[in-house]
């Protein structure tokens, strides 16, 4: 989106801005899975998530993990969904898991995020007229 770059000149300094901040991860690889990244994220904030994910994830090597899976970077997504992971599965080492599928801790539905058709609450359970209603926990 051009709009939001206010001189195209400015691309080629956020992608190495980009590159300082996460420093062996593929810069150009990013850029294409998030536009935004280059586009107009503020790159002060940018750091401040690295930062946030290299204390969450110590063990980890955050830099491919971004490139992977650049979700990872909305931080308070990122939480919930760890938090889910650890209420559904509380003897999962999450870094251990994340390190063999980045995209492991996302996966997990909660709330706003679930698919429409997925039974929100167990009141919308019990009205809903399914079948299998009783096979729900």
């Amino acid at each position: 989106d051009s709009r939001r770059v206010r001189n195209i000149d400015d691309i080629p300094y956020k992608l190495m801005r980009l590159k300082e901040i996460f420093p062996k991860a593929n810069a150009s690889l990013l850029a294409i899975r998030n536009p935004e990244l280059v586009l107009g994220f503020d790159s002060d904030h940018l750091q401040w998530i690295a930062d946030e994910l290299n204390e969450m994830f110590p063990r980890l090597e955050i830099d491919k993990l971004v490139e992977e899976n650049p979700s990872m970077l909305d931080i308070e997504e990122l939480r919930v969904a760890m938090e889910e992971a650890k209420r559904i599965m509380p003897n999962l080492d999450l870094q251990k898991a994340m390190g063999s599928d980045p995209h492991l801790v996302l996966s997990f539905q909660r709330g706003t995020q679930l698919i429409p058709y997925d039974p929100v609450s167990p009141e919308e359970r019990q009205q809903d007229e399914d079948e299998y209603n009783q096979f729900y926990s």
